[in-house]
């Protein structure tokens, strides 16, 4: 068990340190272009730059110039989003003097909607909600971020409201999954009734680290059927995938649940 900790938080680290990169396919087709970045949040003092009095809406669209062009010149764009969406005097504020406009950063964090409009137009295509700041603004608070994502276009995963589900991204002739998880959401505890609507470790708790490997290697299948070679797939696992198009997706009754494809 110590070693598996100590992969969750290798692959962390990897994630928030990946600028970009390209990914070749197995059947020499073109394959694709990734960037991930993390973490996207505001604190209080870019809420006072972002906010245009004349107008009295917030902007946030200039935090991202510099870099857009790298953004939306790739395949997929993966964004770790560490604020809620929760609207104005949502439920993050636990002392008025923090709100700005109805907003507030650190510590608990609830940022406007103009950011996800900054986002979309600066190139991102993808969003894991999973993270310590993903109860900020309560259960509400979460199931609202997950919605306004979803509504948007933009692919999530990481929370959600029946489920969490899987984002598989194909292009140029590669299938990859994602899937988000968190080591815990800094304290703030989640009902049983509402443990479905966010991938957490519950700080590392070995149940759950069981759980996430089971749906890692779950969905970890190649298109041929053939399990890749870190997390080997049993009899069992292949049987519980199907054939689409030449690929193998989760069936919906598989221990991973179905997942969202783009």
């Amino acid at each position: 068990m110590k070693n598996r900790k100590g992969i969750i938080r290798v692959l962390s680290a990897a994630f928030f340190f990946l600028a970009g990169g390209m990914l070749n396919s197995l059947d020499g087709s073109d394959g694709c272009t990734l960037t991930v970045v993390g973490d996207i949040m505001v604190h209080n003092t870019q809420l006072y730059r972002a906010y245009d009095k004349t107008t009295g809406a917030f902007d946030f669209l200039s935090s991202f110039d510099t870099i857009a062009s790298e953004l939306s010149g790739t395949d997929f764009c993966i964004g770790n989003l560490e604020t809620t969406l929760a609207g104005p005097d949502g439920m993050s504020a636990r002392n008025d003097e923090q709100y700005y406009k109805g907003y507030q950063g650190y510590p608990w964090f609830n940022s406007p909607d103009a950011l996800l409009q900054a986002l979309i137009k600066s190139g991102f295509n993808v969003l894991t909600t999973s993270n310590n700041h993903s109860l900020d603004s309560g259960i509400k608070g979460l199931e609202m971020t997950y919605k306004k994502i979803k509504d948007s276009g933009i692919a999530v995963t990481g929370t959600g409201i029946d489920n969490v589900r899987p984002i598989v991204l194909e292009k140029g002739g590669l299938t990859a999954v994602l899937v988000s998880y968190t080591y815990g959401t800094n304290g703030i505890k989640v009902s049983p009734e509402n443990l479905h609507k966010i991938n957490s470790l519950q700080n590392y708790s070995s149940e759950r680290i069981e759980q996430m490997f089971s749906e890692v290697k779950c969905l970890n299948t190649l298109r041929n059927g053939i399990p890749q070679h870190t997390f080997p797939l049993s009899a069992g696992d292949r049987r519980k995938a199907v054939q689409k198009r030449g690929r193998y997706y989760p069936r919906e009754s598989s221990p991973c649940g179905p997942a969202d494809k783009y």
